[in-house]
């Protein structure tokens, strides 16, 4: 029986056998999964599918994981996923190259495929809040632009009228006054 759905992975790895492993495992777990086993066929995949996740593979024949990701970056495709290298390279210049990249995690083969699915659900999760976070900035800062056209329009208008109108805070001290309060009372704005 499989869990609710978590999200779409892409797995690119040119080992059948890899990709069987984790698209049992992922699908088990609540994932949609897609599998490319190659670089070519994982830019088309991406572009079409749009994938929460992207596990991929370092070292495949036509064109290796980190010339996939620099694509997939220049084209503007990375930003809504998290991007897993998987590879049997475990040298440490592989490992900070992935990082560099922006990359959220670097595992390395042979794997443990429980590990996969725990390490995909954590940054999923992870990718999922930030970008939550990054939806309410946008929403707070739009808010924040509309409240401060608003009292610029209020200002605009009360300043245009006659009558003396000021705007005092709960600690009774005055915000802001019209031109008309300062021209009958003096003071400054």
């Amino acid at each position: 029986m499989t869990e609710k759905f978590k999200g779409t992975v892409l797995v690119v790895d040119d080992e059948p056998a890899n990709l069987g492993v984790l698209f049992e495992f992922l699908g088990q777990a609540g994932f949609k999964v897609l599998v490319a086993e190659n670089g070519h066929s994982a830019l088309e995949r991406v572009a079409l599918a749009k994938p929460d996740v992207l596990l991929l593979d370092i070292k495949m024949p036509d064109m290796d994981g980190f010339e996939v990701y620099r694509q997939l970056k220049a084209q503007g495709n990375t930003d809504e996923m998290a991007v897993i290298f998987l590879s049997v390279l475990s040298d440490t210049e592989s490992i900070t190259s992935g990082f560099d990249m922006n990359a959220v995690d670097y595992i390395t083969k042979p794997f443990n495929p429980l590990v996969v699915v725990a390490r995909v659900e954590k940054h999923l999760t992870l990718h999922n809040l930030r970008q939550q976070l990054q939806r309410e900035i946008t929403e707070r800062q739009q808010a924040e632009a509309d409240r401060e056209a608003t009292m610029q329009l209020m200002r605009t208008t009360l300043d245009g009228m006659s009558d003396p109108v000021v705007l005092i805070g709960v600690d009774y001290q005055v915000l802001w006054a019209n031109k008309a309060m300062e021209e009958q009372y003096g003071g400054e704005r």
